[in-house]
């Protein structure tokens, strides 16, 4: 027996999650297609589903208070707590306090 999810736009899925986050990310394409995801290096992050991109993130573009907003339903969606700080447009990083951390927005003087 082999299970076929499929997404609202026919795109076909071995895995039930795969396809949830599909559709997921379809509903708001226009407006995730403007945010920008670095990690440490500088590198464009892609893929912002999954655990391993968001251990990843380090800075945050957000061009839009739509684009802030689509984050923090990010956040709730995926379970992604840091990403609930994230409440304006403006260019976020990421900042450790020894074990807790947390994205501040960087000041505009930058």
């Amino acid at each position: 027996m082999k299970i076929v999810y499929i997404a609202d736009d026919g795109t076909e899925f071995n895995d039930e999650y795969a396809c949830s986050d599909y559709e997921w990310t379809l509903e708001r394409k226009g407006v995730f297609d403007l945010i920008e995801f670095y990690d440490t290096d500088g590198n464009k992050i892609k893929n912002i589903m999954t655990q391993n991109a968001y251990d990843k993130v380090w800075t945050i573009v957000v061009p839009t208070a739509e684009a802030a907003k689509a984050i923090v339903d990010l956040g709730d969606y995926k379970g992604f707590s840091a990403y609930l700080d994230i409440c304006s447009a403006g260019t976020w990083e990421w900042h450790e306090d020894g074990f807790n951390g947390c994205f501040v927005r960087r000041s505009k003087s930058k």
